[in-house]
C-alpha cells in the first residue's frame, strides 16, 4: 500500500467524521445536547485510536516504499498528541459538566478543536501530494537507470 494512499484514506476519514457526521448530529431534532456530546466523545475517542493506527500504517508503508514522511507528517502527529492529551480531555470535562446539568462558561476549546482538525486535513493533503511526488521521482529515476 502506498503511503500517499494511506494519507488520503486518513484525510477522508477525518473529513467524514469531523466535518460531516459530527456537525450533522447536532441538527437532529430528537437528539438532545448532552446525548449528542456523549456520542461525540465516544466518536472522537475511537477516531483518535484509528488515527494512531493510520499514523503507524503510514510509517510502515513509507518504510516499505523506502520513502521519508514529509515534515507535515510530524505536524499531524503533534496535533494528534495535543488532541489526545489536552484538547479532548478538556472538552470531556465540559461534556461531563453539561451532562450533569451545569452550564459551563463560554470557551474557545471547540474553535481550537476545529482549527486542529483543519490543520490536520491540510497536513494530510500535503503528505499525500509530497509522498506521491517522491514515488513518481523514484520511478522516473529507476526507469532512467534501466534505460540507460
Amino acid at each position: 500500500m502506498k503511503p500517499s494512499f494511506v494519507a488520503l484514506v486518513w484525510l477522508g476519514i477525518v473529513i467524514g467524521v469531523s466535518f460531516m457526521a459530527t456537525p450533522i448530529k447536532f441538527t437532529a431534532p430528537s437528539l438532545d445536547l448532552p446525548t449528542a456530546l456523549e456520542v461525540g466523545r465516544v466518536t472522537f475517542r475511537l477516531l483518535g485510536r484509528v488515527e494512531w493506527v493510520l499514523a503507524l500504517a503510514l510509517v510502515a508503508s513509507a518504510w516499505v516504499a523506502r520513502q521519508r514522511p514529509p515534515w507535515s507528517f510530524y505536524a499531524v502527529v503533534m496535533v494528534l498528541a495535543a488532541e489526545m492529551f489536552w484538547l479532548l480531555p478538556a472538552l470531556g470535562v465540559r461534556t461531563d459538566a453539561i451532562r450533569a446539568g451545569a452550564r459551563p462558561p463560554a470557551s474557545s476549546l471547540h474553535a481550537v478543536f476545529i482549527a486542529a482538525e483543519l490543520a490536520k486535513c491540510v497536513a494530510l493533503a500535503h503528505i499525500a501530494v509530497a509522498m506521491s511526488r517522491q514515488s513518481c521521482r523514484r520511478s522516473a529515476v529507476a526507469r532512467a537507470l534501466a534505460d540507460g
